[in-house]
């Protein structure tokens, strides 16, 4: 479920104007309306132990606007394990991660082109459950 999400459009932390069920839309104000709608889902409801969890976080530039130097950023928490060949996108973006001192690791996309308005992609990774 999305609560929160940590977005940077065109090098500013965007607003979060409405987080529910999967979705958050994320805006920052300028002239022209600067808006990013991003929906997360998992493979699946729960999860074993040692089992493979999927991850798709959908990005869409619902805005009137082009959208520049978009950097997606997903919290991935100690008990989930990243399966190092598993990150994709469907949008071409810069992939890497930095491990956190509580021992989570943050996954981060930096799409290398501008979103037009209308335009939608996706990222995508696996992970394995300890």
């Amino acid at each position: 479920r999305v609560t929160g999400a940590q977005v940077m459009l065109m090098g500013r932390p965007a607003e979060v104007i409405s987080a529910d069920r999967g979705t958050a839309i994320l805006r920052i104000e300028e002239p022209g309306r600067a808006q990013l709608t991003i929906s997360k889902q998992a493979g699946g409801t729960s999860a074993r132990k040692n089992e493979e969890l999927d991850f798709t976080i959908y990005v869409l530039n619902s805005g009137d606007r082009p959208l520049s130097d978009v950097i997606l950023s997903d919290a991935l928490p100690k008990r989930l394990e990243l399966i190092a060949s598993s990150p994709d996108s469907s949008l071409p973006a810069e992939f890497s991660t930095e491990p956190a001192s509580d021992g989570s690791v943050t996954l981060t996309w930096k799409f290398t082109n501008t979103l037009a308005p209308g335009q939608s992609g996706f990222v995508r990774f696996r992970t394995i459950v300890h």
